[in-house]
């Protein structure tokens, strides 16, 4: 288990370092969260969380690199499943509006205090005591690489969401 821990550390950190640019294709975001949930399903069952997908039924295609997103979404999903050591809910809804198409996890735990949530996307910032501090920091970038947006709303003691925001592909402005 260590030396799985220390791989995924430095890979995430060359990622960080030498971040690429996205091999975008059309797809659906419901079938990479899927491919990423079922990545992390034994950690998921492991720490008792229960993850409810809700999902819109004509949801568009966004262009993505799959493997960029899957990586940002198991960042995301890491860390909600790790603050809630006890269980817990964590609740994922993917929508659009007439600009993006979106997906918000929500968490049911502790938040993020006020003082910390400035400092979250910077290098090396963790809370835990096994973190690298790198990815939520790779989350913005991947977002950000794909012309999207990051929004996060956290509530002491009752959870936190990020949201990410992806251009619709007939919306795409190159």
């Amino acid at each position: 288990r260590e030396v799985t821990r220390l791989d995924q550390i430095i890979t995430q950190f060359l990622r960080a370092l030498r971040p690429s640019q996205p091999s975008l294709e059309t797809r659906k975001l419901g079938g990479v969260l899927e491919e990423t949930l079922a990545f992390l399903q034994q950690e998921i069952k492991d720490r008792d969380v229960l993850v409810e997908v809700e999902q819109a039924d004509d949801l568009p295609a966004t262009r993505i690199d799959p493997n960029q997103m899957k990586q940002a979404f198991f960042n995301i999903i890491r860390n909600a499943i790790q603050v809630m050591p006890n269980g817990g809910l964590l609740k994922i809804n993917l929508g659009f509006n007439d600009r993006f198409v979106f997906i918000a996890f929500t968490d049911t735990g502790p938040g993020i205090p006020a003082g910390d949530l400035g400092a979250i996307f910077e290098p090396y910032f963790t809370t835990k005591n096994e973190g690298s501090g790198l990815g939520l920091m790779i989350v913005q970038r991947i977002i950000r690489d794909h012309g999207g947006e990051l929004e996060v709303h956290s509530e002491p003691d009752a959870g936190t969401t990020f949201t990410l925001y992806l251009p619709r592909e007939e919306a795409r402005v190159r």
